[in-house]
């Protein structure tokens, strides 16, 4: 095969290759594969070729105008594929509900076993003395006894024969003055297994435990009087000691009865008092009645000691606690 006789001719792989600006190996691979016009001498040696320059020009160029056409079918990898969203069915939104309901109900529950256990065992109790600094309150002669703090902290009542027998007197914290508020009108004050001493909710009243036959509620009654100076008066007939509640609405109480029993009082109610306590037979009372505060509500507490039953009964005498919410 030959061409025009004026037109230019290459002989050899190597002169192809460097008229296309390319290795011997690659052109031969386009010839191969890509039908690149490239001729044999008849006769001659496998490897001894030669190649028109105006047909290896066409055959670029119909080259380079596939290439644009598949570009323009085909215009490269195509971008990632952003995938639609699951549909939520009622079914696995309910699963789900179910699912949060139980974690949210097991986490109530571990925090108000922990909060139980910890209440329990009074974890966070401070003793409220920690760092406080003691003074001396009186400095006369005579005896003091069974003093009572208001819970303002601003007046503390006592005990004391200072005018010679045993009244009850207050002074203001600090004031160094004391004003005996009994003035010789009571005839007994002194009990040591209660305590005889406190002050009403308010601070507005100071009370205290007396012997008086006259009451309607036996020979034990607590009586009132004005803190800031006044007649005396009974404020709770037949009880032998009591305490109030932190917030002041609720007063626990003992009477002297049989089995020194317990009572709950809610304040400002005309409501029935509620027993609570009462100890066995042969049991002494020698304990305090006391409200703890523990935040959420308070407990009322009662200790009494028992005693033997019989002659015979070598058992020890042990303390009883009894607790009301």
């Amino acid at each position: 095969m030959a061409g025009p006789a004026s037109e230019a001719r290459l002989d050899s792989w190597k002169e192809i290759a460097a008229y296309l600006k390319r290795d011997v190996t690659t052109v031969q691979r386009w010839e191969k594969r890509e039908t690149m016009p490239v001729h044999r001498h008849i006769h001659d040696k496998l490897g001894s070729v030669y190649a028109f320059k105006s047909e290896l020009d066409e055959w670029t160029h119909s080259r380079h105008d596939e290439s644009e056409r598949s570009s323009a079918i085909d215009p490269g990898p195509a971008s990632p594929s952003i995938s639609q969203p699951t549909a939520v069915t009622p079914a696995s939104r309910n699963r789900s509900t179910i699912l949060w309901s139980l974690t949210a109900a097991a986490l109530t529950a571990a925090l108000a076993a922990g909060w139980w256990v910890v209440d329990r065992t009074e974890y966070f109790w401070r003793n409220p003395l920690d760092g406080a600094q003691f003074k001396r309150l009186t400095d006369f002669n005579g005896t003091e006894e069974a003093a009572a703090v208001s819970r303002d902290g601003r007046f503390v009542a006592f005990l004391s024969d200072r005018d010679g027998q045993m009244d009850v007197f207050v002074t203001q914290v600090g004031t160094g003055q004391f004003y005996n508020l009994t003035q010789g009108a009571v005839r007994e004050l002194i009990n040591p297994s209660i305590r005889t001493m406190g002050f009403s909710p308010d601070g507005a009243l100071v009370t205290f435990w007396t012997r008086n036959p006259g009451t309607s509620g036996g020979d034990i009654s607590l009586w009132a009087v004005p803190t800031l100076g006044g007649k005396p008066r009974p404020y709770l007939e037949g009880i032998a000691e009591f305490d109030w509640s932190r917030d002041g609405t609720r007063l626990a109480y003992h009477t002297p009865g049989p089995g020194d029993p317990m009572f709950v009082r809610d304040s400002g109610r005309d409501t029935t008092d509620r027993a609570i306590f009462t100890s066995g037979i042969g049991a002494e009372c020698h304990g305090r009645v006391a409200y703890r505060s523990t935040g959420r509500h308070s407990r009322a507490g009662h200790a009494s000691r028992r005693a033997r039953q019989s002659p015979g009964d070598d058992r020890q005498p042990h303390a009883d606690v009894s607790r009301e919410r």
